[in-house]
């Protein structure tokens, strides 16, 4: 009888979901719209911006601090498709930045890997 061997694709993701908790210099949790930009970078500090080529903003609303977004989901608003080829990549690191008003961001630290 003849072995066969099982080959499993590795396909990127497309989307994915990202949680987060927002909250003030003094510690209180926000509640409220705001607007947050993501890019996927090759180091924790500095190196190189890998996606996406233009950060564009998106909404969500944050409760009690809470917020979730799905990252790459053109389908239900996300600005961009989450186009980057991960196989190529051995470690990324993602940035987040934040405004209240859209205009003024200001970035998280450090970079979540």
């Amino acid at each position: 009888m003849p072995i066969e061997t099982v080959h499993a694709a590795s396909v990127p993701p497309q989307i994915f979901s990202y949680q987060g908790r927002l909250a003030n210099s003094a510690g209180d949790l926000l509640t409220g719209t705001y607007y947050f930009k993501f890019a996927l970078w090759d180091s924790l500090s500095g190196g190189n911006q890998l996606w996406p080529a233009t950060l564009t903003s998106v909404s969500a609303t944050v409760t009690q601090g809470v917020f979730t977004v799905n990252i790459g989901d053109t389908a239900n608003g996300y600005p961009t498709p989450l186009n980057l080829d991960f196989s190529n990549q051995s470690a990324l690191y993602l940035e987040v930045k934040v405004s209240s008003n859209n205009s003024s961001f200001e970035t998280l630290s450090p970079r979540q890997q």
